[in-house]
Parts: C-alpha cells; sequence; structure tokens
C-alpha cells in the first residue's frame, strides 16, 4: 500500500455505502434519460451514465484496498488507478460524445491490463 494512511474498516464500509448510493442515483437519472427517448434523440448525452457508472465502480474497487479514492483527483495530485479494459471502456463513451475533440491516451503494459492500486 502507498505511504498514505489506509482507510479503517469503517471509513471503507462508509465509502462503499456513499458509492453505492451514488450509483442509485446514476441508475435512476439513467432510466428517467430513456423513458424521456434520450437514446435515440440525443444518445451522446447519455453516455455521461456510463461514464459516471464506470467511475463508481472504480472508486468502489480501489476503497476495497483501504485506500481513499475520493481524495484521488487533479487536484490533490493523488492519480485513480485504473484498470486498462476500464480506460478504454470510458475513452469509448468519450469518443461517443465529442468524436475526437478530446485526445484520450490509454497506456499499454505488459501487465494483464491492469494499472496496480497499491504496492506489492
Amino acid at each position: 500500500m502507498s505511504s498514505e494512511t489506509p482507510l479503517t474498516e469503517e471509513e471503507i464500509a462508509e465509502r462503499i455505502e456513499y458509492i453505492e448510493k451514488l450509483q442509485k442515483i446514476v441508475e435512476s437519472f439513467y432510466w428517467t434519460l430513456f423513458h424521456a427517448e434520450v437514446g435515440g434523440k440525443f444518445h451522446a448525452f447519455l453516455e455521461w451514465c456510463g461514464v459516471m457508472g464506470e467511475h463508481l465502480n472504480i472508486c468502489k474497487d480501489i476503497a476495497k484496498t483501504g485506500a481513499d479514492p475520493f481524495d484521488m483527483n487533479r487536484h490533490t495530485g493523488k492519480t485513480l488507478p485504473v484498470e486498462l479494459y476500464r480506460l478504454k471502456y470510458m475513452a469509448e463513451k468519450m469518443e461517443c460524445i465529442f468524436d475526437g475533440a478530446i485526445e484520450v491516451n490509454i497506456p499499454e503494459g505488459e501487465n494483464d491490463g491492469k494499472l496496480p492500486v497499491a504496492d506489492a
């Protein structure tokens, strides 16, 4: 694990509970958009639900390791470790939304397709 203090079991449970609450909100939002026929009328907007959902999946998995995903972002300088298949999924969503206007660079490696969450 990194030099940061790992989350306690209670903090892990709190993070996961909050993430699951957000997952339900995103799912509800998706179905609200679906019933408003956004998929057929403004498909690219619907893709944001995929981005949000995958971000929450990543954060949930990171929290389970004892690391704090809520403190990982550009503003803190702490990079969110993301498995390559998840990066590719989100890049596909961003490509649908912006059609090449934003370039997403995905690192390729020989590490079975995953970036490490914790040091060995």
